[in-house]
């Protein structure tokens, strides 16, 4: 995706501008959860079905910003927590996902044994709607890094950059040499994207 976003484009300012408003209007977050200590499983399992079926980075980010605010608020019985999960990873794909493929409640039911009903998903989907009253497209950490990943580093900073390691040989010995421009904006772009992630662990 770090090729293919569509906000390299003339617009790219104002979807930074949209974004930021629209990260003003997200929930706030207490952090009075008194099940705190599933949250590291709960992750676990997002990314998990996360990698299994492809999905993007932003739903799954998305997700936990559902569950966090869900988990802040309601206490879920504990054996339903993995439903909430899943749940909220679902719809998340659904608004974050660009290509067509979403994981039918069902498969991702798989993952976890067949433990929930048809009719279980549906009910929790319907909490997530009226509990967030449908307004579920809201900015996370990695929309904001894949944006600025995409705009950070200009030409200019390249040829800087090259021309500071070919004059400092102590440098040049412990920072990367990049053959185009390109090559590193892929390299800082991941190594973005990777820091991203580091917020999902963050209580």
């Amino acid at each position: 995706r770090l090729s293919n976003f569509y906000w390299v484009s003339d617009y790219a300012l104002d979807i930074f501008k949209t974004l930021k408003e629209s990260e003003l209007r997200r929930r706030p977050i207490y952090f009075l959860s008194t099940q705190i200590e599933h949250r590291a499983h709960l992750i676990q399992l997002c990314q998990l079905i996360t990698r299994t079926y492809k999905l993007s980075r932003c739903a799954l980010h998305l997700s936990i910003y559902y569950l966090d605010r869900l988990i802040d608020v309601y206490t879920i019985r504990e054996d339903k927590l993995q439903l909430m999960a899943l749940t909220c990873l679902h719809v998340a794909a659904q608004i974050e996902n660009r290509d067509a493929f979403v994981p039918r409640y069902s498969e991702m039911n798989r993952i976890v044994s067949d433990a929930y009903t048809p009719f279980e998903f549906k009910a929790m989907e319907r909490k997530l709607l009226t509990f967030f009253d449908f307004q579920l497209m809201r900015p996370t950490t990695a929309s904001f890094v894949e944006l600025l990943s995409c705009n950070f580093v200009t030409q200019d900073d390249y040829v800087a950059y090259i021309k500071t390691l070919d004059e400092c040989p102590a440098m040049a010995e412990s920072l990367p040499r990049f053959e185009c421009m390109e090559q590193m904006l892929v390299s800082l772009a991941q190594q973005l994207l990777v820091m991203a992630d580091h917020t999902l662990h963050r209580k």
